[in-house]
């Protein structure tokens, strides 16, 4: 029998899924995915006869599932699952989801080219939420070309 505050699987995810898309606007197919993920967790709290779900219950998931993962780094799509795990541990720990904001620097010379140029583009009276997508985009593009540039001199 479950507990009142305790929620079933299908009550907690279905509260994730809402709040990941009313408050952060995710697409469709992210949704999906984070679903999938959730749903192997369901197998697993199943298979050991779990009846609410609870964050405990999604790291025993991952421990179990991942008990190797000392001896060898995880792939993309592992990184990514344990991704969405933990987005669903976090919403079941606080019942919010703080979403890592990316650092943005734009630095050196290059970086103050850039920052003249979205300070230009603020000037045009483009959107707020386009300006920070082209420095996002930009700072990233710093980033890579700041790790080029240390290849190339190494």
């Amino acid at each position: 029998m479950l507990k009142a505050e305790e929620e079933t699987y299908e009550q907690a995810t279905t509260k994730a899924i809402s709040y990941l898309k009313e408050r952060f606007s995710r697409k469709d197919r992210t949704l999906k995915f984070y679903m999938s993920c959730w749903n192997r967790v369901k197998s697993y709290m199943d298979s050991q006869d779990i009846k609410a779900i609870h964050s405990a219950a999604c790291r025993e998931y991952l421990l179990n599932k991942f008990k190797d993962y000392a001896l060898r780094p995880l792939n993309k799509r592992e990184q990514e699952e344990v991704s969405a795990i933990h987005i669903l541990i976090e919403f079941l720990d606080t019942g919010t989801i703080q979403i890592k904001k990316e650092q943005i620097q734009l630095d050196g010379r290059i970086g103050t080219l850039m920052s003249n140029y979205l300070a230009f583009r603020t000037n045009l009276r483009l959107r707020e939420k386009t300006v920070h997508e082209h420095e996002r985009c930009l700072s990233r593009f710093l980033v890579y070309l700041k790790k080029k540039q240390s290849q190339i001199t190494a």
